[in-house]
């Protein structure tokens, strides 16, 4: 059997059981599995069952996301991340600890930063407790007088830059659209250097994409941001 975990950034939603031949994924009431938001489509995504294999399609014009690369088709692997606007379902071969029964990955099988959070939710109390382990990404923004400003890293890619879209604005004539990005992947959360971007992770220039750490420090073109992936209970 499988199951979808849906998550709300960090925030666990509910847990689902595929045991139909269609799912359907999207805003419109009448999908199996409905997600509110202006960047999800009337009917987003279809996930159909065939044989023993799951089959992600693509409905949308905003796209459908797996591991952080745009998909049209794409046969499942337990322990994919499908990400559809601000929204992460992980498609899941059990609802009970990772290794238990078929379908987890092996010991020693690239383990992601949530895998502490693994185990038995076929409960309300269980998935309440679940809920509570979840570990929380966020960026501190720091002024002038070292005083952090938190924002939520609730999205698949988080923005840093001149343009309109972005989620942190930077100033100056020659400032890049996009000076950096933080992009949700499977294992964890990733910063990526704009052109021009002047990015400095924990004092070293950063050329190329860099898993982030909790407590990690970095600066975009003079501002002073810090990496935070805590459990909720830790604030």
């Amino acid at each position: 059997m499988a199951y979808l975990r849906i998550f709300l950034g960090d925030t666990l939603l509910e847990q689902r059981e595929l045991n139909a031949v269609r799912t359907t994924i999207g805003r419109g009431k009448d999908n199996d599995i409905v997600l509110g938001g202006r960047g999800v489509s009337k009917h987003h995504a279809v996930i159909e069952h065939h044989d023993d294999a799951f089959e992600l399609v693509d409905c949308s014009s905003n796209g459908t996301f797996v591991g952080g690369s745009r998909v049209e088709r794409r046969l499942l692997k337990y322990w994919d991340e499908i990400q559809i606007y601000n929204y992460v379902l992980r498609f899941m071969a059990v609802a009970r600890a990772r290794g238990e029964e078929a379908g987890a990955p092996a010991a020693g099988d690239h383990p992601t930063q949530e895998e502490t959070m693994e185990l038995d939710i076929a409960s309300l109390g269980d998935l309440a407790r679940l809920k509570r382990r979840i570990k929380v990404a966020s960026l501190m923004l720091f002024d002038e007088h070292d005083i952090g400003h938190r924002y939520a890293l609730d999205k698949v890619n988080f923005l840093i830059g001149k343009s309109v879209d972005s989620d942190i604005g930077v100033r100056g004539w020659l400032a890049p659209r996009i000076a950096a990005r933080i992009q949700r992947r499977n294992d964890g959360f990733y910063l990526l250097p704009g052109a021009r971007g002047r990015v400095r992770l924990n004092g070293g220039r950063v050329r190329r994409q860099s898993l982030l750490h909790d407590g990690d420090r970095f600066s975009v073109r003079g501002l002073s941001l810090q990496f935070l992936y805590r459990p909720q209970d830790d604030g």
